[in-house]
């Protein structure tokens, strides 16, 4: 390589280029190399790993632990009113817009996304935190899946409040009731508990019906 110079009278001059400057260039183009391929891996992840519409229960899940976790605080003024999630609705305007798939988006994940939920009555949510930690994330989390005729009171919290370490193990019960066809259930209660992606080691727990539920979600993962 050469370095090109200005001389006297405006005449130019080459003379041979530094080779530190060649070793700086060479490890820059290296490392744009270095950063497409881990571009390219992270989006080969993202497409393996989940949809758009999961990355987004996982979000929504986590942001009402954190809520939650803040509104019990004794500085908190607003404890009552859970702060609503936001990016859902606005991931939904965005593809209205025109920006329909994303990372990891197919089209069958857009129409699972616009699919109701065929839930009908139930005695409680599908996860419910009977008992929640005081810092997150928990050390270990328990989710147990209720009996045929349960909902979240079939687990006492009081009992299962006493794992150790206490208030370090996040106690959730799953309710499975509320479907009249099984595999809508097994759908619809799996992307639930699989919104618990921050890799806290979990024990499943299921008596009686709940344990065959519990075994088909499983059999997803």
């Amino acid at each position: 390589g050469v370095e090109i110079m200005e001389g006297p009278g405006g005449t130019l001059s080459s003379s041979p280029l530094n080779p530190r400057y060649l070793d700086i260039m060479d490890s820059l183009l290296k490392f744009n190399d270095i950063m497409d391929e881990q571009v390219k891996g992270q989006r080969e992840r993202t497409i393996k790993r989940a949809t758009m519409n999961q990355w987004l229960d996982e979000n929504e899940n986590e942001w009402a632990l954190f809520d939650k976790m803040c509104r019990s605080r004794p500085w908190a003024t607003n404890v009552d009113k859970p702060f609503p999630y936001p990016f859902k609705e606005a991931t939904r305007e965005m593809r209205d817009a025109g920006e329909a798939l994303w990372i990891g988006d197919t089209e069958e994940s857009l129409e699972e996304e616009g699919r109701r939920s065929t839930r009908r009555e139930a005695p409680n949510d599908v996860l419910t935190n009977i008992v929640p930690v005081k810092e997150y994330p928990p050390l270990t989390r328990v989710l147990l899946f209720t009996p045929e005729f349960g909902s979240s009171e079939a687990y006492a919290d009081g009992a299962w409040g006493e794992l150790q370490p206490r208030g370090s193990v996040d106690v959730w019960t799953v309710t499975w009731q509320g479907w009249t066809n099984f595999e809508d259930m097994i759908i619809e209660v799996y992307r639930l508990v699989e919104t618990f992606a921050d890799g806290v080691s979990t024990v499943w727990f299921g008596h009686s019906m709940g344990a065959i539920v519990m075994y088909e979600c499983l059999k997803k993962m």
